[in-house]
């Protein structure tokens, strides 16, 4: 998985850096497909997305143009829709649990499930 999340975090930095430069819209495009898949492959792409983002503010003449705020507000949305779940699966399972929590338990309190499950991670399971 990091060489995926260097990947996808590599290629966003380029097509944000060109996307800063000139803008033309279907490199937008493939600056939100990269950015969508590095949120859903891995935890830490939230860091360079957050990172764009600030950038994009600071830079000037880029604040006021509205397909920026769109491509983030529909990057958070895709975010959403899989943190949401699984915040509220974290809260209900182990809300109920707090009193059988312990020590050995309590990593398990901070797990978020992965975004999408791995092919591999299933090769991996099936041989052993």
């Amino acid at each position: 998985m990091y060489p995926l999340l260097g990947l996808l975090a590599t290629m966003s930095l380029i097509f944000f850096v060109e996307e800063m430069k000139q803008t033309k819209t279907k490199r937008l495009y493939g600056l939100f497909l990269i950015n969508a898949a590095l949120l859903w492959t891995h935890y830490f792409g939230v860091f360079v997305v957050f990172f764009e983002f600030i950038v994009s503010l600071i830079k000037p003449g880029h604040r006021s143009r509205p397909s920026w705020m769109v491509f983030y507000a529909g990057l958070f949305l895709i975010l959403s829709l899989w943190l949401i779940p699984n915040l509220c699966l974290a809260t209900r399972t182990y809300s109920s649990h707090l009193s059988a929590l312990t020590p050995a338990r309590l990593p398990a309190l901070f797990w978020l499930s992965s975004p999408l499950p791995s092919v591999l991670d299933r090769i991996g399971e099936a041989r052993f």
